[in-house]
């Protein structure tokens, strides 16, 4: 039956292909169109802030299928396509031609846009963001060896490509609003950490001040004024203070809409056949007791499987899930939707596992002049989520720690006992869920 239904994906990235391709592992026969906005087929952006620019820029490294999937699958890919409009009642959407397409089940998977800032004064500067290929090409041409570069914003995009260009030889200033970088989502003495590091390749780091203007140099550079009344000259200016979801089309289209489009456990959204998937999804997190949306990797991944899942349902369309997961009943907390992401800098990674600005206590694992250590985090007696600076092979216990919410304090400071013993419990539970 399924193989008269028509599935429309608005959004090219990471999440609408992952979606796209488990409706077809799971049988789905009828058509399916994934429309985008970029002249690219869909591709994964972590790498756009590191390998891109810092090597040859190839789109093919970075495309979640090979083109011939798409057409071996059946998948038709709109590429540098625009959705003007969606009627959910209808059932269509509106293309910036004209062109319109009527769809029984809709997903969106429309994204984030890079966050811009206003600075009076810049001239002919260049100001850039980074979200898209293209935008990876043109900060790569700016990125010389001597050239001044001032980077507002100290987050994961600020600080990635701040490490870039520093091993490129630009000279490089990381300007913070905040009292340390990645403010958000690490810890004091993790922010205190990961600056040491970028100072000693080089790198400036400024945190507690703001640019409140500029003026023009006269070789043709910028001064940039800084509200402690530090002046910055930069041959170029990069902008990475976060993202914000691409929801207008879903707005006008009267869905509910906060931080994102609201969506529940299976990504349905408040419009009946439609869903949302990956980091313009606002989800309910059961543990932390709020929506979320998160611009994650891993989010694009699993929100992909459980909207195509839950669209499937729909159809009365078994899917095909893996056999570590199952399609969610309501809200559960499990290690699946406990939040992960991560950040390489130079040779250091930073996975963060969970939600860690709210904590009021922490406990710290192995030793920071070791270059790996964790940093475990607490509200009261329930851990929430932790830092794992070149960890990662504890990652999969941390967030089976974090699902479970407690564990033996003084274990998880004794590097002596692995941190898989301690999670045994989780396991176990799991098992008989």
């Amino acid at each position: 039956m399924s193989g008269h239904h028509h599935v429309a994906i608005v959004g090219a990235g990471q999440a609408a292909a992952r979606c796209a391709a488990f409706l077809r592992d799971s049988g789905f026969e009828g058509a399916i169109t994934v429309i985008g906005d970029e002249p690219e087929l869909p591709y994964e952006r972590p790498a756009l802030s590191k390998d891109t620019l810092t090597g040859t820029p190839e789109i093919g490294k970075l495309h979640v299928f090979e083109p011939a999937f798409y057409r071996n699958q059946r998948i038709d890919v709109l590429t540098g396509t625009h959705v003007d409009n969606l009627d959910a009642h209808a059932k269509t959407v509106t293309l910036h031609d004209g062109g319109r397409l009527t769809y029984d089940r809709l997903v969106l998977a429309t994204g984030s846009r890079a966050r811009t800032l206003s600075i009076p004064g810049l001239g002919d500067t260049p100001v850039l963001t980074l979200r898209s290929f293209a935008d990876a090409l043109r900060i790569r041409a700016l990125l010389q060896p001597g050239i001044r570069l001032v980077i507002l914003g100290g987050g994961f995009i600020g600080l990635e490509v701040a490490a870039s260009a520093a091993c490129l030889g630009c000279a490089v200033t990381v300007v913070e609003a905040g009292a340390r970088v990645m403010g958000r989502v690490v810890s004091d003495l993790t922010g205190r950490w990961v600056t040491d590091v970028h100072r000693a390749r080089g790198v400036a780091v400024k945190t507690g001040c703001a640019v409140v203007g500029a003026s023009p140099c006269a070789d043709g550079a910028v001064r940039v004024l800084l509200d402690d009344g530090t002046q910055l000259e930069a041959d170029a200016i990069i902008v990475g203070v976060g993202g914000e979801a691409n929801m207008a089309l879903a707005q006008h289209a009267g869905l509910a809409c906060g931080n994102g489009i609201h969506v529940d456990e299976r990504c349905r959204t408040s419009a009946p056949d439609v869903f949302a998937i990956g980091d313009v999804a606002s989800q309910f997190n059961p543990l932390y007791g709020t929506r979320l949306r998160l611009e994650s990797w891993d989010n694009a991944e699993r929100q992909a499987e459980i909207g195509a899942a839950a669209l499937l349902d729909t159809l009365n369309h078994a899917p095909r899930l893996r056999a570590d997961a199952r399609l969610p009943d309501g809200f559960a907390t499990d290690a699946r939707t406990i939040p992960w992401f991560w950040t390489d800098q130079y040779d250091v990674n930073v996975q963060i596992v969970g939600r860690t600005a709210a904590s009021d206590r922490v406990i710290v694992r192995g030793d920071r002049a070791d270059g790996a250590f964790i940093v475990f985090h607490f509200i009261g007696s329930r851990l929430v989520g932790a830092e794992l600076i070149n960890s990662g092979r504890d990652r999969r216990a941390v967030r089976e720690l974090v699902a479970l919410g407690h564990a033996d304090e003084a274990a998880l400071g004794d590097v002596q006992i692995p941190l898989k013993n301690l999670s045994a419990a989780y396991r176990s539970s799991a098992t008989s869920r």
